[in-house]
């Protein structure tokens, strides 16, 4: 919690004007009737098919950001040979060491909306399948410089302040040294998102073992004015992630183990962490967890059977993993019962007022199966709420300090439920006027709503004082909270 203002009273949080989510308890001192709710992404339609002949079935490890008006995707590109859908699990993996490097190629796809997106013809890369420039490739193996970044090459708008223009883009792809393992990253940059080249020798994120060989990802904390970086390593027979912290993007600190309290151990084949852009101090976690207990459905070579988790941090090192729960499951479609076969991806937009878009890949490693990408959507700030049937229900914040006038809420209730607020002093008692019998019934739905007291509902007196929340619920669900001016 050092990223947030605590006073010398461990139960005082000073929440500013900031934007407030319940993927915690961060915020919660007392629950009666009020459960925290985690609410999957309904999936939407599918926004991009890997059956160009230089992608495929093999084509993994997405990365997806909003540039102004334009909608960014880049992501690996890799056709699956036939023979690796009829080896055993031993014969693909002694395949593999003298086969697999060279073959991947990274590729660009884009959207004015999120929903509709276009492989547009670059024309920069020939294709080794097909010989022709006419495709959608801005990276290719550098057998000299990079000879693997382009396995998992991974790309992001740089949102530093300061950044130079000639490296608003920037990106990391895996490199090997020595004994056969991933042991660091390639650090890439560009001015314009589609030519790329390295910004130094060296490498950056040097790990020891077997690490890297998934989509590690890196961003601009701009809470915390640093870059952050996480990288897959093993740890104990354990897919797990190691992070470390940079303010110049090539010097970086001790790299650490995300740590996730008392939850029990699971394989996570990537864990792709990002600031929430309406409340950047609070980074989220979309989780490809791995479940090598189970085989999959299709007999692959491949291990185990995959779905999404939802994760949440304030320090970005440990995770709150309240949800044990699949987020993402596979469904109906057997082809996404394998490994890698539902697997988030790096991002999370905005694609309408109301509306967040995110993404996932389905069908991997089946050469008789067409790999795509799956739109799903959310309401906007509706990860988890607070929730409560028909009985009813109420919660009580710890105490909290607070900038502005207004109260925004993010709610959605049946024709018969309704929510109200109580304002009370650090002591616990209402305070007159704002109580909950003076609170008008809310009822509705709406992503920013203001909280009345009769006829009151400026806040500004209560600035910068100690007070609590006591939230009333029936029948609705809360998703964030803000105080506003």
């Amino acid at each position: 919690m050092s990223s947030d203002k605590l006073l010398e009273d461990q139960n005082i949080i000073d929440i500013g004007s900031r934007l407030e989510l319940f993927v915690d308890n961060f915020l919660i001192s007392q629950l009666e009737g009020v459960s925290r709710n985690l609410h999957s992404p309904v999936p939407q339609e599918i926004i991009l098919n890997f059956d160009s002949p230089w992608d495929g079935s093999l084509s993994a490890y997405s990365s997806i950001f909003q540039d102004g008006e334009k909608y960014k995707m880049y992501y690996r590109g890799r056709p699956m040979p036939q023979q690796l859908s009829s080896m055993t699990s031993e014969e693909m993996w002694a395949w593999i060491p003298d086969n697999w490097s060279g073959g991947s190629v990274t590729c660009y796809a884009e959207s004015n909306d999120g929903v509709n997106w276009v492989k547009p013809n670059l024309g920069l890369f020939k294709s080794e399948v097909t010989g022709e420039k006419n495709n959608n490739i801005i990276l290719v193996t550098d057998k000299n410089k990079w000879p693997n970044a382009t396995d998992n090459f991974v790309a992001f708008l740089d949102k530093n302040p300061n950044v130079e223009p000639s490296a608003k883009y920037k990106g990391i792809g895996r490199h090997f040294v020595g004994g056969g393992y991933h042991t660091g990253n390639k650090a890439f940059k560009s001015s314009d998102g589609i030519s790329w080249s390295l910004i130094q020798d060296e490498l950056i994120h040097v790990d020891k073992g077997h690490t890297h060989d998934a989509q590690n990802i890196v961003f601009w904390d701009s809470f915390r004015n640093r870059y952050v970086e996480y990288h897959r390593k093993f740890r104990e027979g354990i897919r797990e992630t190691r992070t470390s912290t940079s303010t110049d993007f090539l010097n970086w600190s001790d790299q650490v183990h995300v740590e996730f309290g008392d939850a029990p151990k699971e394989h996570f084949n990537n864990l792709l962490v990002l600031p929430y852009d309406r409340a950047p101090h609070i980074f989220l976690g979309f989780g490809s967890r791995l479940n090598t207990d189970r085989d999959d459905f299709l007999n692959s070579p491949t291990d185990g059977i995959e779905d999404g988790v939802f994760l949440s941090s304030r320090d970005g090192v440990n995770f709150d993993r309240s949800f044990m729960e699949g987020w993402i499951r596979p469904g109906l479609d057997i082809h996404n019962w394998i490994h890698l076969g539902t697997s988030p991806s790096w991002g999370l937009l905005q694609t309408n007022k109301n509306e967040l878009s995110l993404y996932w890949q389905n069908g991997y490693h089946q050469a008789d199966h067409v790999c795509h990408l799956r739109r799903g959507t959310l309401r906007l700030d509706g990860f988890v709420s607070m929730n409560a049937s028909y009985t009813g229900g109420t919660f009580i914040t710890k105490k909290i300090k607070f900038t502005g006038k207004f109260l925004l809420i993010n709610f959605s209730t049946s024709v018969v439920g309704t929510i109200r607020v109580e304002l009370q002093d650090f002591e616990g008692n209402p305070i007159a006027g704002y109580t909950m019998d003076d609170c008008f019934d809310i009822y509705g739905d709406s992503t920013e709503y203001i909280v009345k007291w009769k006829d009151n509902f400026d806040l500004g007196f209560l600035s910068e004082q100690l007070i609590r929340l006591k939230i009333y619920i029936k029948d609705g669900d809360l998703y964030s909270i803000q105080f506003k001016e």
